[in-house]
C-alpha cells in the first residue's frame, strides 16, 4: 500500500512538472518555428532578387542579339563598325548579396548560378572589346599608310570579337540564364513547400 501511494506521489509529481514546463516548451518550439519560418522567407527573398535580375538581363540580351546578328551579317566591314555600349551596373542584385549564397543550402544551385553570372559577365566584358576595337579602328583614317597594319589588325579583332559573341556566347548565355531561371524556381518551390508547421517538424 505505501508503495502504491509512493509511486502516486513520483508519477503526480511528474505529470506536474511536466505540465508546468509545457509553456516554456511551448515557448522554446514557438520561437523555433518563428526561426525557421523567417530563414525560409529570406531564402525565397534572395533567390527571388536573383530570378529578377537574371530575367533583366535576359530581355536585355534578346534585345540586343538581334542588332549583333546584324552587324555580324554586314557585308562591308572596313566601313562600318557598330558597337552598343554598356554604360550601366547590370549585376548589383548579384553583387550585393552573394555573401547570402550560404542562406539557398543547395550547392548545386549555387554553382549553377555563379557559373551563369561568370559567363554573363564574360558576355559584356567582350561587348566592351568590340566597343574599345570599333572605336579605335574609327581614329585611324583610310589614307595614312602608316597606320593601315595596326588598323588590320584591329579589324581583325573587331571581326573575331563579333564573330565569338555570336557564334559562341550568346547562345551559350541564354542557355545558361534559362537553366538558372528554372534552378531557381525549382528552389523557390522546394522551400515553399517545407515552410510549413509539418515542414519544420518533419523536415
Amino acid at each position: 500500500m505505501e508503495m502504491l501511494s509512493y509511486e502516486i506521489v513520483v508519477n503526480l509529481t511528474k505529470d506536474i512538472f511536466v505540465f508546468a514546463a509545457m509553456p516554456a516548451i511551448l515557448v522554446y518550439v514557438f520561437g523555433k518555428y518563428k526561426e525557421f519560418k523567417k530563414k525560409n522567407e529570406e531564402r525565397i527573398s534572395v533567390l527571388s532578387a536573383l530570378h529578377a535580375e537574371l530575367s533583366s538581363l535576359d530581355m536585355l540580351i534578346c534585345s540586343r542579339e538581334e542588332q549583333y546578328l546584324e552587324f555580324a551579317s554586314e557585308g562591308n566591314k572596313h566601313i562600318f563598325f557598330p558597337y552598343i555600349s554598356i554604360t550601366l551596373n547590370y549585376f548589383s542584385v548579384f553583387d550585393n548579396i552573394s555573401s547570402k549564397f550560404g542562406l539557398i543550402n543547395n550547392q548545386d544551385a549555387i554553382e549553377q548560378i555563379i557559373k551563369c553570372y561568370i559567363e554573363v559577365k564574360g558576355l559584356f566584358d567582350d561587348v566592351k572589346d568590340l566597343e574599345y576595337y570599333a572605336k579605335r579602328i574609327l581614329t585611324f583614317p583610310f589614307e595614312v599608310d602608316a597606320t593601315q597594319r595596326y588598323r588590320e589588325v584591329l579589324i581583325n579583332n573587331y571581326t573575331q570579337n563579333l564573330k565569338n559573341i555570336v557564334d559562341f556566347q550568346l547562345p551559350m548565355v541564354k542557355g545558361l540564364i534559362k537553366q538558372s531561371l528554372q534552378c531557381i524556381e525549382e528552389e523557390k518551390n522546394k522551400i515553399k513547400s517545407k515552410n510549413t508547421l509539418r515542414g519544420f517538424l518533419f523536415g
